[in-house]
């Protein structure tokens, strides 16, 4: 670690922190680990997938409102809005049970299921599916809106990876 650190004009602590943390490392330190371990090329591909966790993390993340108040609409993008107004139109048809029964029972924790129905985390079709047919949905009436939501998501990251390929290259 103290070697590759050395190489890089970075601590061994921060690279041990970057390769084994539970917080994401900058973008310096990552672009500078990419660079030294694998050249050019590798470091494009790991920014890549930095970006891609960083949207991630800005997807499970709300954002704050001008009151200062988490608001995790704002970033939602229109087809992810409507399947969270459908989820959440739903969700207060179904009989009135905790949500934690729901989520034991689609096979997820509460927390998860509460990251889907608030619009915080948009999963992959089958946990949703799972949570759907718990509160009592049909998943052909949901899988439309959950596509179009996936399909946007997809874009907004593969417009970021070119943004990061076009600073990287002017570089």
């Amino acid at each position: 670690m103290s070697t590759l650190g050395s190489q890089i004009n970075y601590s061994h602590q921060t690279v041990y922190k970057a390769l084994t943390g539970p917080n994401m490392p900058s973008r310096a330190v990552t672009e500078a680990l990419g660079k030294a371990l694998g050249g050019e090329e590798s470091m494009r591909q790991v920014l890549v997938l930095w970006e891609d966790a960083v949207d991630e993390e800005r997807d499970d993340r709300p954002e704050e409102s001008d009151s200062g108040q988490k608001n995790p609409d704002d970033s939602l993008s229109p087809a992810h809005m409507g399947l969270v107004i459908a989820l959440r139109t739903l969700q207060q048809r179904a009989p009135v049970w905790k949500l934690s029964r729901y989520a034991e029972q689609a096979g997820m924790a509460r927390s998860t299921a509460y990251s889907i129905l608030s619009g915080r985390h948009l999963p992959s079709w089958q946990p949703l599916q799972r949570l759907i047919v718990q509160l009592g949905g049909d998943p052909d009436e949901f899988h439309r809106q959950w596509e179009a939501a996936f399909r946007e998501r997809q874009a907004k990251r593969l417009s970021r990876r070119s943004t990061v390929a076009r600073q990287t290259d002017s570089r």
